[in-house]
């Protein structure tokens, strides 16, 4: 009777053992299910990423800038045209008129209607989006190697878009991109502007040299 105890027992744990089995295979289907979705949603993406292909796919890409309100990104290529996509659908969406060399750097407006875009060949041109027409090309010394654009409020107290960009010839230039003038130079560094930061507000500039240096610059105070 004692045996027949202890045999009931070991069969009694061997299918609790084989129930806990049960469980575990059935989380790891769970999760290897729930991995599979997440594969299949990536896949999704790549595809609509990949789904569209134009003479441009082969140019190489500079430059980049999504808008902040709609669906669109731009892009500088080093052929120096200058192209916006629908990031949603991969349409191409304008082909904008183009620089004589590699484009270093793009960006939309606030509102998105404004694309600006700097080159190599020292020409900054200003598109009027809706149209895709050329508003204005506006001209710095020496290229263009980097530019931010940003809304901030100028010296007559009305919010504005201002372009701020640096080139080879050491200086950073501010630039009412509307009114199509440069507000400010600003020098002081000793090698080629690589790149720019501006405060929230836009009213303090910091540049870098390919030299190694930092230059702090508040025009607006």
């Amino acid at each position: 009777q004692q045996q027949q105890q202890q045999q009931r027992a070991m069969e009694d744990n061997n299918n609790d053992d084989d129930v806990d089995m049960e469980k575990e295979g059935e989380k790891e289907g769970s999760a290897g299910g729930e991995e599979d979705s997440e594969s299949e949603v990536d896949d999704a993406d790549l595809a609509v990423i990949n789904e569209y292909q134009s003479e441009y796919s082969s140019s190489t890409i500079c430059s980049l800038q999504h808008s902040i309100q709609d669906p669109f990104v731009v892009a500088g290529l080093m052929s120096g045209d200058v192209v916006v996509y629908n990031t949603e659908t991969g349409q191409l969406m304008s082909t904008l008129p183009c620089h004589e060399d590699s484009v270093e750097f793009v960006a939309f407006s606030s509102n998105s209607r404004w694309v600006v875009s700097g080159s190599i060949d020292g020409k900054i041109h200003v598109y009027d989006r809706q149209t895709n027409t050329l508003r204005t090309t506006l001209t710095q010394p020496n290229g263009i190697i980097c530019g931010k654009m940003v809304t901030c409020k100028g010296n007559d107290g009305r919010h504005k878009e201002f372009l701020y960009t640096g080139s080879e010839d050491n200086s950073v230039h501010v630039w009412d991109i509307l009114k199509g003038e440069c507000v400010f130079k600003l020098e002081g560094l000793t090698g080629a502007v690589n790149d720019i930061s501006l405060s929230p507000d836009g009213k303090t500039i910091v540049a870098c040299d390919d030299l190694g240096m930092c230059g702090v610059f508040r025009p607006w105070s």
